[in-house]
């Protein structure tokens, strides 16, 4: 079977989910080996939901246009666009299970994801930091060798992710002035 033919399902590190079954330690063994086993193990309930994004594998001109980008979230947002097939387990901002509960994007295969995409990814309740934390991890899953354990990188941003309580709703404007005043 090819890497192109590989299709990879990926939880994001921080999903809340995640966090309220698994000890941080070993969600972030998760994080850098991306081996579902791993959370399974540490106790993550086997009907337990956390958002999956399934994605294929990399072709080799796909990995060698990425080596050219110098930025790195730019490189995670490009492999996300190229390898995403469809994200299960969706939920609204209270956690609880969408209908649908599936989403694929409207595009036809082997094209990347284009701003309409995104957008509807963004009204999904994803971030930057979703594409980038699965972009992430679907660069390196898809360039490591055979038989080899994948080191994926930790992002800041899904660091902070994983130690913020509110990581699982959407940011909300301020109502209140956070500003002290000088009274």
């Amino acid at each position: 079977m090819s890497k192109s033919s590989t299709v990879f399902e990926i939880y994001r590190s921080y999903d809340p989910v995640i966090k309220q079954h698994v000890a941080p330690r070993d969600a972030g063994q998760y994080a850098v080996r991306r081996d579902a086993s791993i959370l399974y193990e540490a106790g993550l309930p086997e009907d337990a939901k956390p958002i999956l994004f399934v994605c294929r594998a990399l072709t080799r001109p796909q990995r060698e246009g990425l080596e050219t980008i110098g930025a790195p979230k730019t490189r995670y947002r490009m492999a996300f666009a190229l390898s995403l097939v469809e994200i299960r387990n969706l939920v609204d901002e209270s956690g609880r299970p969408c209908t649908p509960s599936t989403w694929k994007p409207p595009r036809e295969p082997g094209q990347a994801l284009d701003d309409d995409a995104f957008d509807a990814l963004e009204e999904l309740g994803f971030s930057d930091a979703d594409v980038w934390d699965i972009g992430s991890a679907v660069e390196e899953l898809s360039t490591v060798g055979k038989g080899m354990q994948p080191s994926c990188p930790q992002l800041d941003s899904s660091r902070r992710a994983w130690f913020s309580p509110s990581s699982s709703r959407p940011a909300e404007p301020k109502t209140v002035d956070e500003t002290p005043s000088d009274r």
